[in-house]
């Protein structure tokens, strides 16, 4: 078990490095069989430095860059899983967020049943509620069967009565502020 965490882990390590950081070990490693036969020695990583205008900092970090890859694809020892499997999915959502969002979904819908059914109605296709697609007031208005100055009205009026609920406060327990407005 600890062998396959150990490689998970080389796995994650070594797919966050950068692609300048992988052409850099390359010249750093060119740099060095160079200079072995010049010096018919091993070089510093000072020496190193100078014939490569790389930062000392830069040229040690390329040094100790794992010096093999591992495919995601790859079986991880003998068990079955690849390293695909394992890694994760850093746009994923964690479980926080998952309960976070289902919170809100529930209390949006608690604050909308306050509403009557053709306010919620409105409200619903205006925001894309439940299909996720936003509706101008025409739209809605061609779909209820009435103008879009009537949907104006009763999206107003679903507004009015919304702002003064207790369900519709809670909601702002939401949202992140952003920056000094």
């Amino acid at each position: 078990m600890l062998v396959l965490l150990a490689a998970i882990f080389l796995t994650l390590v070594y797919s966050d490095y950068q692609a300048h950081m992988v052409e850099a070990s390359y010249r750093v490693k060119e740099c060095t069989k160079r200079l072995r036969r010049k010096l018919k020695r091993r070089p510093s990583n000072e020496e190193i430095a100078v014939d490569t205008g790389m930062p000392v900092k830069r040229v040690e970090a390329a040094v100790n860059l794992p010096k093999y890859s591992v495919s995601l694809d790859s079986k991880i020892g003998s068990t079955d899983m690849t390293y695909q499997e394992v890694t994760a999915d850093p746009s994923a959502e964690t479980a926080e967020e998952m309960l976070n969002r289902m919170s809100m979904k529930k209390d949006v819908h608690q604050a909308l049943d306050t509403l009557s059914p053709r306010e919620r109605q409105v409200v619903k296709l205006r925001f894309g509620i439940d299909d996720g697609r936003i509706r101008t007031l025409q739209e809605i208005g061609n779909i209820m069967g009435v103008s879009r100055e009537r949907i104006r009205q009763i999206e107003s009026g679903a507004f009015r009565k919304l702002r003064g609920k207790k369900k519709v406060k809670c909601l702002m327990d939401y949202l992140v502020p952003v920056g000094n407005w």
